[in-house]
């Protein structure tokens, strides 16, 4: 038998729809994500009277396959895997692909990064997602480990929520997207996050979403947003390299993700 491990870095919980609900600080009651019903029978998610993403968009087994007339409803509650918000689940789906350890990244949270302005609630949100996150790996330690999301456009806030998140919780990494509203990684106003994941030890994991990414004001379907990671995933890769994070933060630790790899040979030629 192999002694290889099998470790997927890029996997994704989908968040309950009462995380927020029974966790948000009391201060931010009725503006925290939740599910609400649509006319057309699905359920979506809103953050302060803003609508996001379909509540199982991409969680579901098998439904939009057999059922093209439903690509644009994407589900309800019900539809969505129990693996993705059930550790004892989750971890049996591993066992059924052969994968030893689980790197959890968030999925309605991913959206919320750009699409929440206020600062002061995103972190509570954050705050409360990394805590029920910590919780679902706590069972299993050894196969399930989590990655921290923090509120980019509060860098100093960031910086304290990621060593609490590492410190306390037992995160593994610090979740950042590929470039934020726009903003290059390598803008000085980040650098209190690079600093602090450096110091910890712990890596920083660009993670791209279909809303945020290169060219996404050209595509008009989502096919092409999501065939086109690479763009945005090379753009930080060089805000990391050519625009001198790594010079100023020279122990720092960097993954891509969502992306693949197919893009290194040639960026690096």
């Amino acid at each position: 038998m192999s002694t290889y491990r099998i470790i997927s870095s890029d996997n994704h919980v989908m968040e309950p729809a009462d995380l927020w609900t029974s966790r948000i600080d009391a201060k931010f009651k009725g503006r925290e994500p939740h599910v609400v019903p649509m006319d057309d029978g699905s359920e979506r998610w809103f953050t302060d009277g803003i609508k996001g993403q379909f509540v199982a968009a991409g969680t579901q087994v098998g439904v939009r396959f057999e059922e093209p007339e439903n690509l644009t409803n994407f589900g309800v509650s019900a539809d969505v895997i129990p693996g993705g918000y059930i550790p004892e689940e989750h971890v049996k789906d591993l066992d059924a692909d052969g994968i030893d350890v689980s790197i959890l990244y968030p999925t309605v949270g991913l959206q919320l990064y750009c699409t929440v302005p206020d600062s002061e609630l995103l972190s509570a949100t954050f705050r409360a997602y990394n805590d029920w996150l910590a919780e679902f790996c706590a069972p299993f330690p050894d196969r399930l480990k989590g990655i921290a999301m923090i509120p980019m456009q509060d860098p100093e806030a960031a910086r304290v929520e990621i060593r609490r998140a590492v410190e306390q919780l037992g995160m593994v990494g610090v979740q950042v997207l590929t470039n934020f509203g726009g903003k290059l990684l390598h803008e000085a106003e980040f650098d209190p996050i690079w600093e602090e994941a450096q110091g910890l030890g712990v890596p920083i994991c660009a993670h791209i979403i279909s809303t945020n990414s290169a060219g996404v004001d050209r595509f008009d379907r989502y096919v092409f947003k999501h065939a086109f990671y690479s763009l945005d995933t090379m753009l930080a890769a060089a805000s990391f390299t050519c625009g001198g994070i790594l010079e100023r933060f020279p122990k720092l630790k960097v993954a891509f993700m969502e992306a693949g790899a197919g893009w290194v040979p040639w960026m690096m030629e």
